[in-house]
């Protein structure tokens, strides 16, 4: 036969279905005894309406206090129905007993992955949510009236949300490993500060040592290697200034060179470049000569005889004269002749030129009156003939000219060809 309750096969005699644990009897109902269903006021589901439930459900003993409210948002609800005895059973029913409880088979969900929820429904309004310019949505995910959020009504934690389709999920990092992270973050650029610190820290030390390296190579005169290494300062400091303070030491010792050399014009040129620096206008001054007095400085012993007798004269406004005899290419004699002053010079028979130079600036024989002096070969007759020859038994004049007055003239030449 079989259970009036769940239709499973009930062996003759068992007094109790085995799978649902409700008692069987004769499907006859007695007489005498009021049936069940009409005493209940509930109906019985028939073999081809009520499923049968599974084993987990048909072995509990379900009560009607142990049923949970029907869960919100749009799930079916079944009410459970009480199961009575099949007509033609006899079944005791005292008051207070607690009839068996019919359920239908829960759906069939093996075939839906954890996490993948159904499509929300289209967007409903729920009186009392307003949101802007209406009323909000209710999510098709909200909990149950009763149940905590982010439990099943199980009491079970919520499965889940799967992400979309395609998109990666990164792993969250733990929190252990992201203070890590931001420890070694925060070590690394300490470190970094740390060693740009002590770089520039030793830079400047090391500056520092090479500035006073260089102020002592200048105080002890070494100009030119404290000029190289307040160079490689560039901007620190006022290394750019020390540079030229080396730069016009330096000029200043070859000015003083050239001056000990007895090149005096380069020597002044030397100093009057350097301005006021040190003592550099005073030392200028010093490289201007006196003119040696009228008289002969220099004769070549070759024409040490003095045959033919030769006056010089100059005039009292005149500069001061420097006068140079050659034979061809060969220095005779060097003499002065200041102004207002006249003397004798006796040389041997010959043809000889003579070159004259006058300045005001005396700097000695080498240098004569500088690139400021004028410079002059004497011409002694009018086709310019630039040779003045001697014979024995004559004595000859020379008038210096000034303007338009003299016996000879002269035509120009240049210092580095006097």
């Amino acid at each position: 036969m079989q259970c009036p309750n769940c239709h499973n096969e009930v062996q003759q005699g068992q007094a109790a279905c085995p799978a649902c644990g409700a008692q069987v009897g004769d499907n006859t109902p007695q007489e005498g005894v009021p049936n069940q269903e009409a005493t209940a006021g509930l109906s019985t589901p028939s073999k081809s309406d009520a499923p049968a439930p599974p084993p987990s459900f048909a072995q509990q003993d379900q009560t009607p206090e142990a049923i949970q409210p029907p869960v919100a948002g749009g799930a079916a609800v079944v009410e459970p129905t009480v199961a009575a005895a099949s007509s033609g059973a006899t079944q005791d029913q005292t008051p207070g007993s607690t009839p068996a409880l019919d359920f239908p088979p829960p759906a069939d969900t093996s075939s839906q992955p954890l996490g993948d929820f159904p499509p929300p429904p289209p967007s409903a309004s729920t009186p009392g949510q307003e949101g802007f310019g209406g009323t909000a949505p209710v999510s098709p995910y909200a909990a149950a009236p009763g149940v905590v959020p982010g439990t099943t009504e199980g009491g079970g934690a919520t499965p889940p949300i799967a992400p979309p389709a395609g998109v990666a999920q990164e792993p969250a990092l733990p929190k252990k490993k992201k203070k890590g992270l931001l420890i070694g973050i925060a070590a690394v650029v300490v470190v970094v500060i740390i060693g740009v610190g002590a770089y520039f820290g030793i830079t400047e030390m090391n500056r520092s040592n090479l500035y006073n390296e260089a102020t002592t190579l200048m105080q002890n005169g070494s100009y030119e290697a404290a000029k190289t290494k307040f160079s490689e300062l560039e901007d620190y400091k006022d290394s750019a200034d020390q540079v030229s303070k080396c730069d016009k030491y330096i000029a200043y010792n070859k000015a003083d060179e050239l001056f000990k050399a007895g090149s005096y014009y380069d020597a002044y040129k030397a100093f009057n470049t350097l301005g006021t620096f040190n003592d550099s206008t005073t030392r200028a001054k010093a490289c201007i000569q006196p003119v040696p007095g009228t008289g002969e400085i220099y004769r070549n012993e070759a024409f040490a005889a003095q045959t033919c007798p030769v006056t010089i004269n100059s005039p009292a406004s005149n500069t001061p004269c420097y006068m140079k005899v050659y034979s061809g290419d060969t220095l005779v004699s060097t003499l002065v002749i200041n102004p207002g002053t006249s003397m004798t010079l006796s040389l041997p028979v010959g043809s000889y030129q003579v070159k004259s130079a006058y300045g005001s600036n005396w700097y000695g024989e080498k240098d004569m009156f500088g690139d400021s002096g004028t410079y002059k070969i004497m011409v002694f007759n009018d086709a310019g003939g630039d040779v003045m020859q001697l014979e024995p038994n004559y004595t000859y004049t020379l008038d210096l000219k000034v303007s338009t007055s003299g016996n000879v003239g002269s035509k120009s030449t240049n210092r580095s060809t006097f």
